[in-house]
């Protein structure tokens, strides 16, 4: 090996480093501790991206309650998410809830996508059925409590 010429750098590393880099220049921008040199290669960076989708594959699951309404034949999976809103989860995404019948409430941490689409679904706990589940609210519960559980129509504010 010829210790004059210039070695290739392996790809690997190059894409380590840009990584590394990348969460740097975000966790100052976060912490607002951005240079003048790193504002600009950060505007760059932010100019370059879809930073939408970035930060939806960056973030994290969230908690979330839902009830199975129907699956197909197709091993879908038909979902109401506890704020109202339906999916049907496809693919391999429905395989944590494969156990639960229609009707059942669980909770779980999901992952979405930056087009706000579930793309996993991870710690599924089974919580009852829908009946019992909203039907057994204590009587003293504040009626702000009674609106989130589903039981009380009204608005509160």
């Amino acid at each position: 090996m010829d210790a004059s010429k210039p070695q290739p750098v392996p790809k690997r590393y190059i894409g380590l480093h840009v990584e590394r880099h990348f969460l740097k220049l975000q966790g100052k921008a976060e912490r607002e501790e951005l240079s003048e040199e790193e504002r600009q290669a950060w505007m760059h960076i932010v100019d370059c991206t879809d930073y939408q989708r970035l930060c939806a594959d960056r973030a994290r699951p969230f908690y979330a309650e839902g009830v199975v309404r129907k699956r197909n034949a197709a091993a879908e999976v038909f979902v109401e998410w506890e704020d109202g809103e339906t999916e049907w989860l496809t693919g391999s995404v429905p395989g944590t809830l494969q156990c639960l019948k229609d009707g059942d409430v669980f909770s779980a941490f999901v992952k979405r996508d930056h087009r706000d689409k579930t793309v996993r679904v991870e710690s599924v706990s089974f919580l009852g059925e829908r009946e019992t589940v909203y039907a057994e609210l204590p009587p003293d519960w504040p009626p702000a409590l009674q609106v989130a559980e589903g039981t009380r129509r009204e608005t509160v504010c």
